[in-house]
């Protein structure tokens, strides 16, 4: 079988570098062995004589901000559409179906669509996602009524489940764990600032203009992101190294999850999504419970938005000092000790310093959890194991609120906020005796064809 194309340089890549003395045998057979153990490697590997290509620092602030116009569209639509239904009459229920399509079909599609990136690359997906924000946020502009609704919720959602993923992979491409992390540090702090710029926007824009001509503002960012994918400078790669289709066990996506240290990756991550949305549902509740405004509940939750850009600001001189596992496991404490304190606090002052050392904990392990599950996956199926993060992830937004509300009516807030801090203690333990530590780098040029390089 002919070998596949490997990617073409230009403006915004740059290759690895290929060093005058290749690595020794023994670290390249070591390589080939740590990759053979894990069991689900082997499955669709791409040809190792095709180096990836690594983005520039420019190309990587371009592709972030690329993706902060369409997440500023996807926060301040999801906010647009919620308030837009219940002015028109649709019930509680109705509103309830809209929101959950934002995450419902990302969920059922993300490992689909990152088999299809991990083929064809991260160009046409990207810009498939942001063509789908568009016309998701327009439809509803042009008719007002609930089927259009949920098509912009259904196509918005799965839009920028495209852009994440193949920004994802763009970024995590052709460069060591060190990089990888910083890249999706970089991802993730402009991710805090949409997240707060996309609802602001949509709440002045409904106050001033209305609902319909809010979604009309909301629609220029994602025409922006169009346009810049279009005539940016940091061209795409052409071509990419394909996987080989193969149909062994281990290349079906729960596979993977042979992979002990993939289990473990991602139930760390499903742990600390659910510290995530378990605080922004049941805070809510809890201040109306200790008969709060809403202002002041606003101002709890506020403090938490702010501790996550704070600490995203602040991740890259962390991450020099802390290795991946050691800031999740860190972080999984923390949130822990967090939870188990919160059923003790009454005072406004003392909720907001839990809810601002909470977004501390769990503001800085998305870009660590990014960069353990992409360093960890199969061979030329990254894009396919961050889908699979992202299923599981989305689950946890529909199931949370399901399934602690159902249980919180029963028993009392007091025992759920202290199950949710048992359930991070469990996660928090040591790292098991897998883990590929001392082989990383190893492994890494392994998996990218090339040689080890020193990073700053």
């Amino acid at each position: 079988m002919a070998s596949p194309p490997c990617a073409r340089p230009s403006s915004g890549l740059t290759h690895a570098t290929t060093h005058s003395h290749a690595v020794p045998s023994a670290a390249a057979n070591t390589a080939a062995n740590g990759v053979a153990n894990t069991g689900v490697a082997n499955a669709g590997v791409a040809d190792p004589a095709a180096p990836d290509a690594a983005l520039s620092l420019p190309a990587v602030l371009t592709f972030s901000g690329i993706t902060i116009l369409n997440h500023v569209a996807l926060t301040g639509a999801r906010v647009t559409i919620s308030l837009a239904a219940l002015s028109w009459g649709m019930s509680t229920l109705a509103v309830g179906v809209l929101v959950s399509l934002f995450a419902v079909l990302p969920m059922l599609l993300s490992i689909r669509a990152g088999q299809w990136v991990d083929y064809i690359g991260a160009g046409k997906p990207m810009r498939v996602g942001t063509c789908l924000i568009i016309l998701g946020v327009a439809m509803p502009v042009a008719w007002p009524a609930w089927p259009a609704l949920a098509f912009a919720s259904s196509a918005i959602g799965i839009g920028f489940m495209l852009q994440q993923l193949s920004t994802q992979t763009l970024l995590g491409k052709g460069v060591g764990p060190a990089q990888r992390t910083a890249n999706f540090a970089w991802l993730a702090l402009g991710n805090s600032i949409s997240g707060f710029a996309g609802p602001l926007i949509a709440g002045f824009a409904i106050d001033g203009m209305g609902h319909r001509a809010a979604l009309a503002v909301l629609i220029v960012s994602p025409i922006l992101a169009l346009v810049s994918l279009i005539y940016q400078p940091h061209k795409l790669p052409q071509s990419v190294a394909r996987p080989t289709r193969v149909t062994t066990a281990s290349a079906k996506p729960h596979g993977m999850l042979r992979d002990p240290l993939v289990r473990r990756i991602l139930l760390s991550n499903l742990l600390l999504a659910a510290a995530w949305d378990f605080h922004m549902f049941m805070v809510p509740i809890l201040g109306i419970r200790l008969g709060f405004s809403a202002t002041t509940i606003g101002l709890i939750l506020g403090c938490f938005g702010v501790a996550i850009f704070v600490i995203r600001l602040v991740l890259p001189l962390i991450q020099r000092r802390m290795k991946p596992w050691d800031l999740v496991r860190a972080s999984t404490w923390l949130a822990a000790a967090v939870y188990l304190l919160f059923p003790f606090a009454t005072s406004i002052p003392w909720l907001m310093a839990l809810s601002f050392v909470l977004g501390l904990a769990v503001g800085s392990c998305q870009p660590s959890m990014l960069a353990l599950m992409y360093q960890y996956a199969p061979s030329g199926r990254a894009s396919e194991a961050l889908g699979l993060r992202m299923a599981a992830l989305q689950g946890s937004q529909v199931g949370i609120p399901l399934s602690f509300g159902a249980v919180g009516a029963a028993i009392g807030l007091t025992p759920l906020f202290c199950a949710m801090g048992l359930c991070l203690v469990a996660g928090a333990i040591p790292k098991p005796p897998g883990e590929r530590d001392a082989q990383d780098d190893v492994n890494e040029a392994g998996k990218t064809g090339s040689d080890l390089k020193k990073l700053p």
